[in-house]
């Protein structure tokens, strides 16, 4: 049942529109969020690992985040969350 509802959502989510307002909303929160990281030592290092794990430049953040469109961000939902590509697992704990 949980799958199916997963599919549908999303089959409901690649044909609807991603409104302006809220991708700059998100953006500005992912934004405020990444900032804050800057405000602890432990912050820093955990951002600056995760980059640097992906090949990525830590400062190059908010730029990459700046050209985020929703015409691009549909275009990846997309191309990621096809159901040709996804798998069901299901997890039966032995009963004792």
């Amino acid at each position: 049942k949980l799958a199916s509802e997963i599919r549908k959502e999303i089959a409901r989510a690649s044909k609807s529109r991603l409104q302006r307002r809220d991708v700059e909303r998100a953006r500005r929160k992912r934004l405020g969020r990444y900032l804050r990281s800057f405000d602890s030592p432990d912050g820093i290092a955990f951002m600056v690992l995760g980059f640097s794990m992906k090949g990525l430049d830590v400062f190059e953040f908010p730029n990459a985040l700046s050209r985020l469109s929703p015409r691009v961000l549909e275009g990846r939902l997309k191309e990621h969350l096809r159901e040709d590509r996804s798998a069901v697992s299901i997890l039966d704990p032995k009963r004792n």
